[in-house]
């Protein structure tokens, strides 16, 4: 199996319909599989995947957040790569995706591009070189691809309640053995009404510790790293 495209979702049933429409190219590829891991929703998300058919794993029980439910879905893969693409974000590029997966059987992180809405005009990101990793995620969290063989050598930290992603991707790439590939080419386009979108604070807070703890950087780096966070939040409010 190449890829595991694990969904996490709780009371997202508009966009859970999103995000699997977007996922319809790879429902009949063999080398794909679509693991959805739910919070036991309530708004009929857990009956749409059911019988829709094409999840080869369902789960659905009170969990103790997005990254709890990021663990199961990360133990329950079976292939080679794994890929978290929450309700409400849409798979783009998926042939070239796949394409590059193939050629890449022994990379550790793969970073991909990006889309988003900003007032309503999609724009494209690139994702940034693997030293970002000291100031913040080279890119979205859902154009991430990691080995799975790396990634479940560990877990998304919950005492991260927002930024686990972050810690994460941290933790593996702290290896000097980690071997990482960027690519331009967006996978994904992003939910930016998503769970730590509008979390600048705590997220900024959390980072702090992941480059002590994680990164080690010295504080210089770490004063540096939110001071730019803040200006970005305190734009957001201009």
């Amino acid at each position: 199996m190449l890829l595991s495209v694990i969904t996490i979702n709780l009371n997202n049933l508009e966009g859970l319909k999103k995000t699997y429409n977007s996922l319809m190219p790879l429902f009949n590829d063999t080398r794909v599989e679509w693991l959805f891991i739910d919070g036991d929703s309530t708004d009929g998300s857990q009956k749409f995947v059911l019988e829709s058919g094409k999840a080869a794993y369902q789960s659905s029980e009170k969990d103790n957040g997005i990254y709890d439910a990021m663990n199961k879905g990360l133990q329950a893969s079976k292939a080679n790569f794994v890929w978290f693409l929450n309700s409400g974000d849409e798979a783009i590029n998926v042939n070239y995706l796949l394409q590059e997966l193939e050629s890449s059987t022994s990379t550790d992180i793969l970073f991909f591009g990006w889309q988003q809405y900003t007032l309503g005009k999609l724009s494209t990101y690139r994702a940034k070189p693997k030293w970002y990793i000291k100031h913040s995620l080279p890119t979205r969290h859902q154009s991430i691809i990691y080995g799975k063989k790396e990634a479940q050598k560990i877990i998304y930290d919950l005492k991260y309640p927002v930024a686990a992603d972050y810690a994460f991707t941290a933790t593996i790439m702290a290896s000097q053995l980690t071997r990482i590939k960027s690519i331009d080419f967006p996978i994904s386009i992003f939910d930016t009404t998503g769970f730590s979108s509008n979390r600048s604070r705590q997220t900024a807070q959390e980072a702090w510790r992941i480059q002590r703890e994680i990164l080690k950087l010295p504080s210089i780096f770490r004063i540096i790293s939110l001071v730019i966070k803040s200006r970005n939040f305190w734009k957001d409010f201009s």
